[in-house]
């Protein structure tokens, strides 16, 4: 056997390697060749100036061997690495058979040095950003789009087709009474720690004159290392000094390590500004098939209803807690309501039980959550408690007792005729996205639900007119004089003729009240956390960004999505498999609603 073929059925034994225990790096970087659709790669990379005899000296690796090192160096952790794992001549030696393998090409026998890759990054793959210009988000721009949204574009096109290869996206009409996990997108965004330090500001004296200082520097010699670019926690919402890192992805929610990155981008300012339009980037390459989105409460308002009026795309996520603030409670129209129960306001031991005064922040922290569950799960012990308008009280699927204040808004009540003749209403608040009857309790002097649990919804269906996608839903009534069906139609509406407390923001076709339906669909955002947590894995200091400069960090998480998709193509779909190398508990019991 020649040495060609040994390192062949070695490239191949190391897909098999990484679906079990965890696997030496070389294996992972041999392995992520496997994917053939990473070779599509190389028509968008742009080509050295050198090829066209301009430029200086030719370069002599290929420019897709350029986005590999990028890869590579999700997987090592760091380009020094890299460089080092490379020089081994054994290791160099796979490494060529694996590409050879991949696009049919011999690399040249002499490894490439880090410095290599550096060069093409900065002058064509990801150039510095330069102050007083644009970020490049990642959102792909047709007129003008840089060599990173094209890669980017390109990943949403071949991850595409990676996730209907696993079973997703199927083409079949929606089903919003038992919503299908395959048809449903996921994302989230991710603040990763600044990579430097050192902050640049400029100071203004009395005399209007300014000096700019950088602090923080402990560099005695040479030019400190200043990130410049950061996102807006203002407009974010986000803590944390860095920038905002956005993914949308899809995974099978019977498969293990069946996570597909669609999309990668970069919010400098609100998250809402990059998402939205990712949304529709990665909604243009799927088509009708996109039916669901799972997100956090990003999505709300204008969002929510573009896009279900324009794509047809239902949202869920958990509803917003309501504005408890001074402003929000007192004002005439539609205030908020405070709920019984305040964290902040309970009562907790001053010293412990040897008489020592408890001075911690995190002791009296821990008591006062005690006291809250304690105080909040004795209302919920009490059978005949009705939470009033304005508030839910409820127990987690963990088992947490909560009681959140929420946002509402009154619906036409609902009418049917009894049998001598006479009209039977029925008054409706939709309260915590869900449907509730109500009453006036004279005792209490306020508005309070009939029941615990919301209307029960009969039927949930998505329909298209002339002006875009709008939900009908039917709901069972109850009613001592015989229980009857009512059914609403929520038609968002776009631009300033939206009101801020209308039934289309505050009813939803699957609220968090419904708990096991909500929680079957919804629970996979869970997987966008790990996915957080998997690119944190791949840094040199996890949690912070390895690159200084804006782009370049873009560039760093484009190429962990390149890793992660090819490692679920290996787990799934690669090379060995028909050899009966079959990953370990591919199949795990799936979450149904009750």
């Amino acid at each position: 056997m020649s040495v060609a073929e040994l390192l062949a059925m070695d490239n191949l034994r190391a897909g098999e390697r990484i679906r079990g225990a965890a696997a030496p790096a070389i294996d992972v970087a041999c392995a992520v060749l496997q994917w053939p659709d990473l070779a599509s790669f190389a028509p968008v990379l742009p080509k050295p100036k050198s090829a066209a005899g301009t430029g200086g000296r030719k370069m002599d690796y290929p420019p897709l061997l350029m986005l590999i090192y990028a890869v590579l160096e999700r997987v090592f952790r760091s380009g020094t690495q890299v460089d080092a794992e490379m020089r081994y001549p054994f290791n160099w030696l796979r490494f060529r058979m694996a590409y050879h393998q991949l696009t049919g090409v011999w690399l040249r026998e002499e490894p490439m040095a880090w410095a290599n890759y550096e060069y093409y990054r900065n002058t064509y793959l990801a150039p510095k950003h330069r102050k007083g210009e644009p970020i490049d988000t990642g959102i792909f721009q047709p007129d003008r789009p840089t060599v990173l949204q094209q890669l980017i574009h390109h990943l949403g096109v071949v991850s595409v087709e990676l996730v209907r290869a696993l079973g997703g996206f199927p083409d079949e009409e929606i089903d919003l009474q038992d919503p299908n996990p395959l048809n449903a997108l996921h994302g989230d965004g991710s603040q990763k720690k600044s990579n430097s330090g050192v902050r640049e500001f400029t100071d203004i004296f009395a005399d209007g004159t300014t000096e700019t200082r950088l602090y923080g520097s402990r560099a005695r010699k040479g030019k400190p290392r200043v990130q410049r670019v950061f996102t807006d926690t203002a407009a974010d919402g986000k803590t944390g000094d860095g920038l905002n890192m956005v993914g949308l992805y899809w995974r099978h929610p019977e498969l293990t390590d069946s996570r597909v990155v669609l999309f990668v981008g970069m919010a400098p300012g609100a998250e809402v500004n990059v998402a939205l339009p990712a949304v529709r980037q990665v909604h243009g390459l799927i088509g009708d098939a996109l039916h669901f989105l799972v997100y956090d409460g990003l999505f709300t308002g204008e969002a929510l209803d573009e896009l279900l009026v324009r794509y047809g795309i239902v949202a869920f996520n958990k509803a917003p807690k309501a504005d408890t603030s001074a402003r929000a409670t007192g004002r005439k129209a539609n205030p908020t309501r405070r709920p019984d129960v305040v964290l902040d306001e309970l009562k907790i031991a001053t010293h412990d039980a040897d008489g020592k005064p408890i001075k911690k922040s995190s002791d009296r922290a821990r008591l006062r959550t005690a006291e809250y569950q304690r105080e909040v799960s004795a209302v919920l012990a009490d059978q005949k408690h009705r939470d009033p308008v304005g508030q839910r009280t409820y127990f987690t699927k963990t088992g947490k007792a909560v009681q959140k204040p929420t946002e509402y808004s009154y619906l036409a009540p609902a009418r049917h005729k009894r049998s001598d003749g006479t009209v039977c209403e029925h008054q409706l608040v939709a309260d915590d996205t869900a449907l509730w009857e109500w009453e006036f309790d004279s005792a209490a002097g306020e508005n309070v639900k009939l029941t615990r649990e919301p209307v029960e919804r009969l039927a949930a269906s998505r329909l298209r007119d002339t002006a875009g996608y709008y939900l009908r839903l039917d709901y069972r009534m109850p009613c001592e004089h015989g229980d009857f069906s009512h059914r609403i139609e929520l038609r968002p509406a776009l631009g300033a003729a939206r009101r801020p407390n209308e039934p289309s923001r505050l009813l939803r076709a699957l609220p968090e009240a419904y708990a096991e339906a909500f929680h079957a669909i919804f629970d996979v955002r869970n997987d966008a956390e790990g996915a957080n947590s998997a690119y944190n894995a791949t840094l040199y200091i996890q949690g912070r960004a390895q690159s200084l400069d804006a782009h370049a960090q873009l560039l760093d998480w484009l190429a962990w999505a390149l890793l992660n998709n090819a490692l679920t193509y290996v787990h799934h779909l690669g090379a060995g498999l028909e050899a009966g190398h079959k990953p370990k508990k591919t199949r795990k019991p799936v979450r149904t609603a009750a």
